[in-house]
Order: C-alpha cells, then sequence, then structure tokens
C-alpha cells in the first residue's frame, strides 16, 4: 500500500460538470464550486499558456496548454508533464496528446487534448478532490478513489448535501439537476487490487484458503458449493459459492456476522480484484470506516503474498 503523497497539488473548489459547455453560462457568483470552464480560465491566469478545447467526461473539455509538454485543466489536480506526477488518488502524465491517470485499477485516458471529437469517458456531474481522494458522482453513483481502493456508493440528495453543503459549505445550487438515479440494488461497494504476480493463483481459485486468513473467520472448510466456518465470536458462518473458476470466485452471507455480503476475488489481465459488498449497517462514507474496511481487503491480498513467501 503507497502512503499518502507528500507533493503538492490543487485541491480546489467542486467541480459541477454540466453536459455542455453554454449550460454553465449562468452560472453566476458559485460559493466552494465552479465550472469547467471558469477553472480553465482561472488557471490560465495563474499559469499562463493557450486555451484549448480538448475533451473528457463524454463533452468538450478546456484544457490549458503551457509550452510544448505540460497542460494544466479541470479535474486534473497537478500540472501534467511527461514525467508522471502524484496527485490523491494516483499519478497523471501526458502521452500521445492526452492526460493519462493511473490508479491501482488500471491506467485511463482521461482527457484527449489536440481533439474533443471523441472524448473519452462518461458524462459526470461532480468532481472534487480531499487531501489523499477523488471523489466523483456519475449515474446517480458516488465513487471516492484512494491510491489503492474505490468505493462506490448511492449518491443520494441527503448524503451529498451532507458532504458539500454542510461539511465543506457549498452553496447549494451545485447540486441543482445532479442525476440522482441510483441503479437498482445498488448498495456501498469497495474495491482494491494488487498485481497478478503477487497473489498466488490458488487464491484465485479456492476462496478457502483467503477466507481462512480473515481476522474476523476463525476456521472455515468447504463442502461442495458451501463454505462453513465459525467466526471470532464463535457463531457459525454459512457462504454460498457462485462463478468459481480459474480467474476467480464470488462468495454470499446466508448467515454469520460479517462485514460483508457478497465478496468477489477477479483476475482482471494484470491486476487481480478483490472487491465486497458491505452490509446496510456499515457506513462507509462515516469517518474512518472506508480506510479501514479498505486496508482489512487489501491486507488479505498482502497476507496472500506474505504467506507463500515464507514457504518458498
Amino acid at each position: 500500500m503507497r502512503p499518502p503523497v507528500p507533493a503538492p497539488f490543487r485541491v480546489g473548489p467542486v467541480l459541477r460538470m454540466f453536459r455542455e459547455a453554454d449550460d454553465a453560462l449562468d452560472a453566476g457568483s458559485a460559493v466552494g464550486w465552479t465550472t469547467p470552464e471558469r477553472e480553465a480560465a482561472r488557471l490560465q491566469r495563474d499559469h499562463g499558456g493557450d486555451l484549448v478545447r480538448g475533451g473528457a467526461f463524454g463533452r468538450r473539455w478546456p484544457v490549458v496548454v503551457i509550452g510544448e509538454s505540460s497542460v494544466v485543466a479541470p479535474a486534473v489536480p497537478v500540472r501534467v508533464t511527461v514525467q508522471p506526477a502524484d496527485g490523491p488518488d494516483g499519478s497523471y502524465d501526458l502521452d500521445a496528446g492526452a492526460v493519462w491517470r493511473t490508479t491501482a485499477s488500471g491506467r485511463e485516458r482521461l482527457i484527449d487534448v489536440t481533439t474533443g471529437d471523441d472524448p473519452p469517458g462518461e458524462p459526470a456531474d461532480l468532481l472534487w478532490f480531499e487531501d489523499t481522494t477523488r471523489w466523483l458522482v456519475r449515474g446517480g453513483i458516488l465513487e471516492v478513489d484512494d491510491a489503492f481502493s474505490r468505493l462506490t456508493v448511492p449518491a443520494s440528495s441527503a448524503e451529498l448535501e451532507r458532504l458539500l453543503v454542510r461539511a465543506r459549505r457549498v452553496d447549494p445550487a451545485v447540486l441543482d439537476g445532479v442525476c440522482r438515479d441510483t441503479p437498482a440494488h445498488q448498495g456501498a461497494r469497495l474495491e482494491v487490487w494488487r498485481e497478478t504476480g503477487l497473489v498466488d493463483p490458488g487464491d484465485v481459485a479456492e476462496p478457502q484458503r483467503l477466507l481462512a486468513r480473515r481476522p474476523d473467520v476463525a476456521r472455515i472448510e468447504r463442502r461442495g458449493d458451501v463454505l462453513i466456518g465459525v467466526g471470532m465470536d464463535d457463531t457459525r458462518v454459512e457462504l454460498e459459492l457462485h462463478d468459481v473458476g480459474p480467474d476467480g470466485w464470488a462468495i454470499e452471507r446466508r448467515e454469520g456476522q460479517l462485514p460483508f455480503e457478497r465478496l468477489r476475488l477477479r483476475r482482471c489481465g494484470p491486476r487481480v480484484r478483490l472487491s465486497a459488498d458491505l452490509v446496510p449497517t456499515i457506513d462507509a462514507l462515516a469517518p474512518g470506516v472506508r480506510q479501514r474496511v479498505a486496508f482489512d481487503l487489501f491486507a488479505d491480498l498482502v497476507a496472500v503474498d506474505r504467506d507463500r513467501g515464507q514457504n518458498r
């Protein structure tokens, strides 16, 4: 797990992303939030350079080009060059006319600098940064990314008001028109990733090997498509297996006190993803909860590597 990077980056105001640039013209004197166009104008004043129209989040996107190999842009917390620069959620670099974002889950083309004809990404409503996280609202879902994990939770009106209006003192107008059509049955999900080469293939194919290392499981055994075990409080734990194969597995809680309803492990090319659908009683956005659960999941994958190293 990489510790928080002390290098400077912009936290800045909340970014309200309208579907089209013209929609932002009547934003008025926003308090605590801004639009991509207004933020780009501010960046140009601060850094100089040329303002161009690229593409990001499924729409035209303003970018400030500084010299031949440096850009700053809304939704990017650092000045970007060909050398990767660390932000709170990963690293950013400039390559082949695009700004790329690299996180624990992989590498994505975030902004096309040279053209906006085929903008990457999906439309989004809100984006902001904290000291060690990026927060993004799109499709009724709030995504919270740090250097090694991602939390997704329904972006309810009450939750957004608590996070932005009450906690950050942002003008409530920032939430006008924000999509809140949360997908059906969507709860809190937390994902962590690790390089495939650091995870034993046996643990990818046999879930009981990973579960046996969890601190909340005293012992576990497999009986066909069911895992039977004992929790640390001496209560019975019963889990149902699904989609078991060489590239991963999924388990669903039937009985017992565990922090998740479902747990999935999947090999995705060069990385292994471990995700947990949390029980409804866990408030993943309460202070410290997201970090603690993410650390526990990541520790499961690290324990796999540590145990394998001891057995060599």
